[in-house]
């Protein structure tokens, strides 16, 4: 009797990573659209927060759009059906 593997076969050829693997816990988490965890390296942390430091000031001298436009935009995107 032919014993079965569990290796698949991808359409590139090369054999599925393991379950346990890296590669593996990436492709489930795109699936599932997952994003990534919040960087943890200092200089990162500094470039997100300069960046909400200018998105508040933007927002505190009135530029960009108005919530409710952008909430309105939103609903009409994913919620079609509740005008």
């Amino acid at each position: 009797m032919p014993t079965l593997t569990l290796k698949h076969k991808l359409p590139d050829g090369r054999g599925a990573p393991s379950p346990g693997s890296l590669e593996a816990k990436g492709e489930a988490a795109n699936k599932l659209d997952i994003p990534p965890p919040i960087p943890t390296a200092k200089a990162t942390r500094e470039q997100i927060r300069a960046s909400l430091e200018l998105g508040l000031a933007e927002a505190r001298a009135g530029i960009g759009e108005d919530f409710d436009v952008v909430q309105a935009r939103l609903r009409a995107k994913f919620f079609p059906s509740s005008r």
